[in-house]
């Protein structure tokens, strides 16, 4: 059976729950005559949030058909000859709606060379052709693409909008829920909803009295950052903290780790005063755009050993 998240993922607008002005923004693009639309959009935020869930509504939302739907995920396709191949492609009419629509996940993989040959791609798109870029991490693409999209940064969803959507999620379910199994679990998706129910579809089928504890080792194993988070707070030794940090490291960049340790930490203090999150909030106030890894296991170490 297909994971809990895919089985209910948004198919309209209506069903996405959060980013209310992204939502209005597109649907009054889709209103203008269509010589005014812009034909490259991109859609930034952290893993988990709904770039491709919203991409792949707004494309249907077009008039794109299945089969004129083409998604990639960059990380298998990341060199030049997938921009050659999309090129070449694109100059076919599409074959069942208005639109021949391009879902690029995770289009910080590409190489620079395939980023240049999108970027011819971009400045003179087909009337029919529309594409949409995902990523975690926008400052590895050409600042040239960058302008040439019209851009949506995505932000991880309030407490409040992952707890509407687990409550709604259990109620389809029809399963029980204790209160603390819900708390836990919106804490540990730091404002992730493919996190919150990713760990909701793990614990659902165990006892009630359980499900809290399930929860909260389903999380470190679903994203070892909340791993690292709990190791921070509990002053773990810089040996414990290193090897989950060579790990995540190989998973995400250093700004979306230093992301999710924020929102972790700032749950954390929202719901007491506890000098311990504090320390490590302030200690990734800055992003690690410039320092990047190096920066991320500074402030780490003079966390782990201030």
């Amino acid at each position: 059976m297909a994971a809990l998240y895919t089985r209910i993922r948004p198919k309209t607008f209506k069903q996405v729950v959060g980013h209310s002005e992204i939502k209005s923004s597109l649907t009054s693009i889709l209103k203008r005559d269509r010589t005014e639309m812009p034909h490259s959009y991109l859609f930034d935020g952290p893993s988990g949030t709904g770039k491709t869930t919203l991409a792949r509504i707004f494309a249907k939302k077009l008039g794109c058909g299945k089969n004129d739907l083409h998604e990639m995920d960059i990380a298998d396709f990341r060199g030049i000859n997938t921009v050659r191949t999309m090129r070449k492609n694109s100059q076919f009419k599409p074959r069942e709606g208005k639109y021949m629509v391009w879902i690029l996940d995770e289009c910080h993989e590409m190489t620079k060379d395939a980023q240049n040959a999108l970027l011819k791609i971009l400045e003179d798109t087909p009337s029919h052709v529309v594409f949409i870029l995902c990523t975690t991490d926008p400052r590895a693409l050409l600042d040239t693409i960058l302008n040439r999209c019209t851009r949506y940064t995505l932000q991880s969803l309030p407490e409040s909008a992952i707890e509407k959507l687990l409550h709604s999620t259990i109620a389809t379910l029809r399963i029980e829920v204790p209160k603390k199994a819900i708390e836990q679990i919106v804490m540990d998706s730091v404002g992730s909803p493919r996190q919150a129910l990713t760990i909701l579809d793990k614990i659902k089928d165990l006892p009630p009295k359980k499900m809290k504890e399930a929860a909260e080792q389903q999380a470190a194993l679903e994203h070892e950052t909340i791993e690292l988070a709990r190791k921070l707070m509990s002053k773990a030794k810089w040996g414990v903290i290193s090897k989950i940090l060579k790990s995540v490291l190989e998973k995400d960049s250093p700004e979306g780790i230093r992301r999710m340790l924020m929102s972790y930490c700032s749950t954390i203090l929202l719901k007491s005063d506890n000098p311990r999150a504090f320390c490590i909030l302030d200690s990734m106030i800055e992003p690690f755009f410039h320092s990047d890894k190096a920066g991320l296991i500074r402030a780490c170490y003079e966390i782990v050993n201030g």
